[in-house]
């Protein structure tokens, strides 16, 4: 089943609800509601980050639907069981959203976003999920004029943002490593038909460090599902001593991270 993409999800949603294009709110109007909602949406994720899963609860409309990720749509009392399930098996930690977009209309409003959290396995303290998302939360006006969460639609990173983080990954900038690479990121090289090479996060941070006068030129990049491939161009001016190197560089994406990095490295004269 494909992925529901928050486009879609939404023009789904503006049908589902009837929007009216006649019935137009004022500006202030939006700007009172929206600062509502996203102080609800912050307040919501507190709860869900304590894991306080009757708080959470609700926040949520009786006809809620949820399409969170994994191709899943549950209703109210399929989320309880899944939620209850979730924190059973999983600690929730490093919960955050920032906000990109919000309107609202007299009955419906939406709050668009991307949602960061880290999932701590309770059995294993050492395995650590990071899931990034584009989120979509749909809220509903209450008869007692309070909003409840009606839809929460969710989106992987696609392989074209796939390709933009390879893209930022080749511009070597410390300041961006910790936004690239997952913390488990393991990275292998072949070179003059040796045995493999390989590196972490904490290598990567200090090859940028010591070696600063790298640039790589990507030539071909293609991206399909998790993985990236490229063939790039390596040049460098480190201590007088000029190196130039074809790349061919295979990356595995999860959850908007690189988590693995594949190279066969070939030295140009």
């Amino acid at each position: 089943m494909k992925k529901v993409t928050l486009l879609i999800a939404l023009l789904y949603l503006l049908i589902l609800v009837g929007c009216q294009q006649g019935s137009e709110v004022s500006e202030s109007y939006q700007d009172e509601v929206c600062a509502q909602l996203i102080e609800l949406t912050h307040k919501s994720l507190e709860t869900w980050e304590n894991e306080d899963l009757e708080t959470y609860m609700s926040y949520l409309d009786k006809d809620i639907v949820n399409m969170y990720a994994y191709d899943l749509s549950m209703n109210l009392e399929e989320n309880r069981q899944g939620f209850k399930d979730l924190f059973d098996t999983y600690s929730i930690e490093d919960v955050k959203f920032e906000v990109v977009e919000c309107f609202a209309d007299h009955n419906y409003a939406f709050v668009v976003g991307f949602l960061d959290q880290k999932w701590i396995s309770n059995d294993k303290q050492d395995t650590i999920v990071t899931d990034k998302l584009r989120s979509l939360t749909v809220y509903k006006k209450q008869e007692d004029g309070n909003w409840k969460m009606f839809r929460l639609i969710g989106q992987h990173p696609t392989p074209d943002e796939n390709k933009r983080l390879s893209t930022l990954y080749h511009e070597r900038n410390l300041e961006d490593v910790d936004e690239l690479l997952a913390d488990d990121f393991i990275g292998s090289y072949l070179y003059q038909n040796t045995e493999p090479d390989t590196w972490n996060k904490e290598n990567h941070k200090n090859a940028i460090a010591t070696w600063p006068n790298v640039n790589d030129s990507v030539l071909i990049q293609i991206a399909e599902d998790d993985w990236v491939a490229e063939r790039f161009i390596r040049t460098s001016t480190n201590d007088g001593n000029d190196m130039k190197a074809e790349i061919m560089q295979f990356k595995q994406f999860r959850d908007g991270k690189i988590v693995k990095s594949y190279e066969v490295i070939s030295e140009l004269k």
